[in-house]
């Protein structure tokens, strides 16, 4: 049994690493440690297939700009963790061999990331100008009034049962091989999911911090996605106690009802927006053009790093760091 999810992200800040509050309160936090991405992965990948045939839970943390990449792993009936070292700063370290034969290539991906979050952060404020648009021409009073009835409806007679916790995390993001989204995945068992939809600045965002304060307030745990573009929103909240998620059923990760339990909140509707998008139409379509121009800039650094990284790989393949397998691992920490 698994879970996949993404703990950092590629954003308008740059690199965004939300791994601490995932692994809160476990024992056993092992640093891998090696000059390649790949042996990393495939490290962390056999030590969680052998637990998961043990019956554990095992939730696989993926690489930010990598979806077949693994950066960790979490078992949380042992007590455990195995992080790539470069998304944690402490633990016991694991040496699988490093070194620093290709610093001038580091740099130049390095270089790449830089590029990109320059761009994403020029998308960010053409953003901005997106939302402004609306949020001219919203009616708060009607929104909130929608609003607070929906939370009442999604936590009508749920208490927790003690302290909640809360985690956060990515459901996707921009990666080399292209947009990834989680969703479908992380919410298959989830008995009601509300797909919110609406304008950008029309208060997605904010509902769902709001649900998140109430989950937490009622002692319920909580699971807040992050957006991966601006970590400052929210794209998802999964409250498991009660049942149900809410999360942003827009582009790039627009989604629409496929099962009972399904259900639209409809926020472009509710705000009384409706007639906007026709009366700025010239305006929004200018917007929505240099966004999407200044979206793909970032994305082709993104390639051009992989590009990079892949020759990275090839090299360090070349290099003997030695042996040492999951199994002796597995054998060094003890038996379960």
């Amino acid at each position: 049994m698994n879970i996949k999810y993404f703990t950092c992200a590629n954003s308008c800040k740059g690199f965004i690493n939300l791994t601490g509050s995932n692994i809160k309160g476990l024992g056993r936090v092992y640093r891998i440690k090696s000059s390649s991405a790949n042996r990393i992965s495939c490290f962390i990948k056999d030590v969680g297939e052998y637990f998961e045939s043990r019956n554990n839970l095992v939730e696989y943390i993926l690489s930010s700009s990598d979806k077949s990449i693994y950066d960790g792993c979490i078992i949380k009936s042992l007590n455990m963790c195995l992080l790539n070292s470069k998304i944690c700063d402490t633990g016991t370290d694991i040496d699988l061999g490093t070194t620093d034969k290709y610093t001038r290539l580091e740099e130049k991906i390095q270089g790449c990331y830089d590029r990109m979050y320059a761009a994403f952060a020029e998308a960010k404020k053409i953003h901005d100008d997106w939302e402004e648009v609306y949020i001219q021409n919203m009616d708060f009073e009607k929104l909130n009034t929608f609003k607070k009835k929906c939370i009442e409806n999604m936590f009508y007679k749920i208490r927790g049962k003690g302290d909640a916790a809360i985690c956060e995390r990515f459901f996707g993001g921009s990666t080399k091989s292209g947009y990834v989204n989680l969703i479908d995945d992380l919410t298959s068992g989830i008995k009601s999911r509300y797909f919110i939809k609406g304008r950008p600045g029309t208060g997605k965002s904010t509902f769902m911090k709001e649900v998140a304060k109430e989950a937490e307030s009622l002692g319920l745990d909580v699971q807040v996605y992050k957006c991966s573009f601006d970590p400052g929103s929210l794209d998802m909240v999964v409250v498991p106690e009660a049942g149900f998620c809410v999360f942003d059923s827009t582009s790039p990760h627009e989604m629409f009802p496929t099962k009972i339990g399904d259900s639209v909140l409809d926020f472009y509707k509710e705000s009384g927006l409706i007639g906007v998008d026709e009366k700025h139409k010239k305006s929004l379509d200018e917007i929505s053009v240099e966004y999407k121009r200044r979206i793909n800039e970032g994305n082709e650094h993104l390639k051009l790093a992989a590009l990079l990284e892949k020759e990275l790989e090839d090299k360090n393949n070349t290099v003997d760091f030695g042996e040492f397998s999951a199994r002796e691992f597995i054998r060094e920490i003890g038996n379960f």
